[in-house]
């Protein structure tokens, strides 16, 4: 069954801990340990059963405030950097159940 071939490009954006991003694609979740330095990771997916060529992905990761970790008056919460996604179709990937 077709899958797509799914590439990150990012990194975490906490300055101390590195952190889990958790990403759901195609009813699959996938859990990667993200790296304070920028690089693009890479995994699979399977196809939506009713797969038009259109998609959700989600990203979820734990917030920080840089007030609470860096000691500055900056209360945003942040979660990771995003340079970019890519994002083809594969034979190769499981089939969702």
């Amino acid at each position: 069954a077709k899958g797509y071939r799914l590439k990150l490009d990012a990194r975490d954006g906490h300055p101390e801990a590195p952190r889990v991003l958790e990403i759901e694609f195609g009813g699959k979740k996938t859990q990667i340990p993200m790296s304070p330095e920028r690089r693009v990771y890479e995994w699979e997916a399977p196809a939506q059963e009713k797969d038009w060529g259109l998609a959700t992905i989600e990203f979820r990761v734990p917030t920080w405030q840089p007030s609470q970790v860096l000691g500055v008056n900056d209360s945003r919460e942040l979660g990771f950097r995003f340079y970019g996604l890519d994002w083809r179709p594969v034979e190769s990937a499981p089939a969702a159940e």
